[in-house]
């Protein structure tokens, strides 16, 4: 009975630290989309502005 009290506090850390690293991988993957998606605009900018300098200099 004794080591049944010993071990359940280390069940509740590794439970707690399991937790808190799936909270920190879904936080890695959330700021990964923002991150892949505003490169994604700033290039498509950039490329959206090079296309219509483009076309008026061959107006």
């Amino acid at each position: 009975m004794a080591r049944d009290i010993v071990l359940l506090p280390r069940k509740c850390k590794f439970r707690s630290w399991q937790r808190c690293s799936r909270y920190i991988q879904e936080q890695r993957t959330r700021i990964y989309i923002i991150w892949r998606c505003s490169v994604t605009l700033l290039l498509w900018n950039d490329k959206m502005i090079e296309h219509f300098d483009d076309e008026e200099t061959s107006i």
